[in-house]
């Protein structure tokens, strides 16, 4: 028989997030991935001025902020169109890059080196999650040693981020029509003097420090494959093309790249709401008209998050499917790959925005004058740090009427469907081998190798009694 294990709260990852996970023979057999938190800021969009969407929705989470102003305003123009200036693209794309940075550094040591790493013997790194811990003690130091480092450097990256967007997190200066800062010479230097000094961190730094942990546990690269689905809708926009982008757009079904138009997820998706805590909406499941009206307590839910399937399928998105499909990483498919991954596209990003620095053009428009439409419709894809991310907007009187966001965390987090299939995390923990049930250190290593942002799929909790007080490691 099963033996049931509950791992509540998660620690190191962006929210409240828990795992309920089935472990028999040594393994996982059943896993359920639960957000634990209401999000609920869709309903508080509604009625408000489109042209604040881009600064509210980057309250969803002050972690990835920027990815939520360069959807939102997407969306927007995609209700009106208006082109956008060169300079407006390439700073926000510089913008954007110098957050993904930020994110990626910030994730890789601060929640994830923990996982493999001895820590020192202090608070709050004691008591240690597990005994698994494989490096020898001169890189175990020297890990330790850059981890304490990227404290300063990924300081840089928000610096950056505020060059051009006014501050971190955040930010104030993505628009539909461009950026509100113009790129002078002396901002540019100043971006690209940070961006050398981090190619030159991770290259020295954060590249060896992942290929040790590819060394010395190998065995991570067998388990949490999960679907062979992934969905990328491309990173950094050039042109009015959509499919435009310096990281190309693509899909993987059933282990199969195939072509993909990146239009056809502005009605493609649906979103099954079965087992998520929300009340039954109309037919018609796709993203601008799923229920946002809570249901807590709701038999055979057990998540604040929606289940999005594109064609019926789970997927996977975020650095490795970006990664895989564009060709730069395709070792394989697992807990230790999504993490190498993204270290790949960490070095492969900083390097764009050392050489974008230089394609500015100082003294052109980086901004055009978008005007709110009486009545529009419109949706916003990008690929935010941890993956797709698509914001769909509805305009009637010139206001918000109905707003929808569709986070990385929710594909990636999502629960079952109608169908019963699984979402892709909870997939990827299937057949994990598991030591010690008292402490399945291999389940968190793989939840955390997704950098789940809960604070991007759920928001607003009403506790029952009082709060809980957790001691986080």
């Amino acid at each position: 028989m099963a033996q049931r294990v509950m791992i509540d709260p998660i620690t190191r990852v962006e929210g409240h997030m828990s795992a309920e996970i089935y472990v028999e023979n040594g393994e996982v057999v059943d896993a359920k991935v639960s957000s634990t938190l209401f999000r609920g800021l869709e309903k508080i969009f509604e009625g408000r001025d489109p042209r604040d969407m881009p600064y509210y929705t980057q309250r969803i989470c002050g972690f990835c902020p920027v990815p939520h102003s360069v959807a939102s305003s997407a969306a927007l123009r995609d209700a009106n169109p208006v082109e956008v200036p060169y300079n407006g693209r390439k700073l926000t794309n510089m913008i954007l890059a110098a957050d993904y940075l930020m994110d990626h550094i910030r994730h890789f040591y601060f929640l994830v080196v923990p996982d493999f790493t001895k820590m020192p013997e202090v608070s709050p790194y004691i008591p240690y999650p597990t005994k698994d811990y494989r490096l020898p003690p001169d890189v175990n130091a020297k890990i330790v040693e850059h981890y304490l480092e990227a404290l300063d450097v990924q300081r840089r990256s928000d610096t950056m981020v505020a060059t051009f967007a006014g501050k971190a997190p955040h930010i104030h200066g993505i628009f539909p029509g461009g950026t509100s800062m113009p790129p002078h010479t002396y901002r540019v230097i100043k971006y690209r003097s940070h961006a050398l000094e981090l190619v030159e961190f991770i290259r020295t730094r954060m590249v060896p420090d992942m290929e040790a942990f590819a060394k010395y546990y190998p065995d991570h690269f067998e388990f949490g494959k999960g679907y062979e689905n992934f969905l990328s809708v491309g990173l950094f926009q050039q042109s009015e093309n959509l499919q435009d982008r310096v990281i190309k757009p693509g899909i993987m079904v059933d282990g199969e790249i195939r072509n993909f138009d990146i239009r056809s997820l502005r009605e493609g998706v649906t979103e099954d709401i079965s087992h998520a805590w929300y009340e039954e909406g109309p037919e018609d499941t796709k993203p601008i008209n799923s229920t946002v009206d809570p249901a807590y307590g709701k038999e055979g839910a057990y998540t604040w998050v929606k289940a999005p399937r594109l064609n019926g399928k789970p997927m996977e998105t975020g650095p490795l499917a970006r990664m895989w499909i564009t060709g730069d990483y395709r070792n394989g498919i697992s807990t230790m790959d999504r993490l190498f991954a993204r270290v790949v596209e960490t070095l492969k990003i900083a390097e764009y925005c050392s050489t974008w620095a230089t394609e500015l053009k100082p003294g052109e428009p980086h901004i055009a004058r978008w005007e709110v439409p009486d009545e529009g419709y419109g949706a916003g894809l990008v690929e935010a740090v941890r993956g797709t991310l698509g914001h769909w907007i509805k305009i009637e009187g010139g206001k918000v009427a109905k707003y929808q966001v569709i986070t990385p965390t929710v594909w990636n987090g999502s629960p079952r469907d109608k169908n019963g299939q699984r979402g892709p995390m909870e997939e990827s923990l299937i057949g994990i081998p598991v030591e010690n049930p008292e402490h399945p250190i291999e389940v968190v290593r793989t939840i955390h190798s997704f950098d789940p942002c809960n604070a991007c799929a759920v928001q607003v909790i009403t506790p029952k009694g009082p709060l809980k007080k957790f001691r986080v490691y």
